[in-house]
């Protein structure tokens, strides 16, 4: 039954994704959140809520965290490197629990994401641990770079759901990128997967690349050799900030509002959407706030709204996706190719 109900999400998914999004490569990433009939129902209620042109949304249905906002690498098109005005922090473990006891039954899948990297926090194995034992999923993203043997194996052992690996490219663009070698992060990989069917678990083990002038070229050959070697990859278009163009260029609704998400900060800051690495809009703060009335909050249908009305705050007018004729933009309302 369970293989089943499994099937008809995938199969669900793999429609959204095709013929709402246009796009059947990001059936992946619906199916990674959404492992659930009710919670699915719910994503595609909050869609038609876009569609008909209403400041509302249904429910929350997915909840990205940023344990860390400190990274030990320095990527080319990371908000590190864009002027990021919070200050490095950790996020404690007794804030995390407290967002997951305000979780509901809607909510499946906690992703473990951000401007840093999860494994710079030093309780990041306590956290996976807890998220667990509230049988909820957990989802990582990772630059790799900070695993070893020993924490490969403490991943495999708490049952992580997906481990996902940043990887932009090739040897020469993925080292220009990343600043780290690309052989290095190949080996880890390799020995990750190797671990895992060795103890025979089922994490799953995948790539995300972010697609933008620097590693376009290389994707094809970068695609046929880990296509067959990891569970799948994720690619998504750079977002861009172009304050140049904020008064020139008009611009459509955004899905992200709708989507039913939400990024909360390692300062327990809330956004609705990952692009807003300051927390320009930000929602509220689970720190004063419960997670149900930041979700209920004014702000938030005030933002539905002022996109609805064509009202765009800065934030969102500068913000675009990297597009080419390979490469459609997959969130937002208008993409700028530079």
């Amino acid at each position: 039954m369970k293989n089943l109900k499994l099937k008809i999400i995938k199969l669900i998914s793999y429609i959204i994704a095709k013929y709402y999004l246009r796009d059947a490569r990001r059936s992946e990433w619906i199916f990674e959140r959404y492992q659930d009939l009710p919670t699915i129902f719910a994503g595609a209620l909050n869609q038609l809520c876009y569609i008909i042109r209403i400041p509302y949304v249904y429910r929350l249905t997915s909840i990205t965290i940023e344990i860390s906002n400190r990274c030990n690498l320095r990527c080319i098109m990371c908000a590190h490197n864009k002027g990021m005005k919070r200050m490095p922090k950790d996020m404690e473990f007794n804030l995390l629990e407290k967002i997951i006891t305000q979780t509901h039954t809607y909510i499946k899948t906690i992703c473990f994401s951000g401007v840093g990297e999860p494994f710079m926090n030093p309780n990041i194995f306590r956290m996976i641990e807890h998220i667990k034992k509230n049988d909820k999923k957990v989802v990582i993203y990772t630059n790799g770079t900070l695993l070893d043997e020993e924490k490969m194996l403490r991943l495999l052992k708490l049952k992580v759901d997906i481990l996902i690996f940043s990887v932009d490219g090739t040897k020469d663009s993925y080292e220009i990128i990343r600043g780290w070698s690309y052989e290095d992060i190949k080996k880890k990989i390799l020995k990750f997967i190797e671990l895992r069917n060795k103890f025979k678990k089922n994490t799953k083990i995948k790539i995300a690349t972010v697609i933008f002038e620097k590693n376009e070229r290389e994707l094809k050959n970068f695609d046929n050799y880990w296509r067959n070697v990891v569970d799948g990859i994720k690619y998504r278009p750079r977002i861009l900030e172009c304050e140049k163009e904020k008064e020139k260029r008009p611009r459509k609704i955004c899905r992200e509002p709708w989507y039913g998400n939400f990024f909360i900060g390692s300062n327990g800051e809330v956004v609705c959407c990952c692009g807003d690495c300051n927390g320009e809009l930000a929602l509220g703060n689970i720190l004063e706030q419960e997670l149900k009335d930041i979700w209920r909050g004014e702000r938030l249908r005030d933002l539905r709204r002022r996109h609805l009305k064509g009202n765009f705050p800065d934030r969102c007018k500068i913000c675009y996706e990297y597009q080419s004729l390979l490469y459609k933009p997959q969130f937002r309302g208008l993409s700028y190719n530079l």
